[in-house]
C-alpha cells in the first residue's frame, strides 16, 4: 500500500505543475520476454519515432510504470527546482526514488 501512496504523491504533484501523468503495469512474464523498456516519441505524421530512453538490467518482477511529463516552466521557477524540491531530480532512477520516501 506505501508504493501506491507514494505513487499518488507524485501524480498530484505533476498534475498541480500542470504536467501529465501515465500510469500501467508490468508483469514478470513480460519484462522476462522482453528483457527492457523502452521510451520513445513519435509526431502524428512520421513514420519513425525517437527513443527517450531505455531501461534494462531490471531484475525479473511485477512493476509499476508511471511516465510523468512535467513542464520545463512552471509559475516562473523551472520544473527541475519545483521536483528538487521534492527531494529528487527527474534523472534519478525509480529505485532511488522509491528509497527517499
Amino acid at each position: 500500500m506505501e508504493d501506491i501512496e507514494f505513487l499518488e504523491s507524485i501524480e498530484a504533484e505533476v498534475l498541480r505543475m500542470g504536467g501529465g501523468v501515465k500510469k500501467g503495469s508490468i508483469a514478470k512474464w513480460e519484462l522476462e520476454a522482453a528483457q527492457e523498456i523502452r521510451v520513445s516519441i513519435r509526431p502524428p505524421r512520421q513514420l519513425s519515432s525517437t527513443e527517450l530512453f531505455t531501461l534494462r538490467k531490471l531484475d525479473p518482477g511485477e512493476y509499476r510504470l508511471m511516465l510523468i511529463a512535467v513542464p520545463r516552466k512552471a509559475e516562473g521557477n523551472g520544473a527541475n527546482d519545483r521536483i528538487n524540491h521534492l527531494g529528487y531530480s527527474v534523472h534519478d532512477d525509480i529505485s532511488a526514488l522509491k528509497d527517499k520516501t
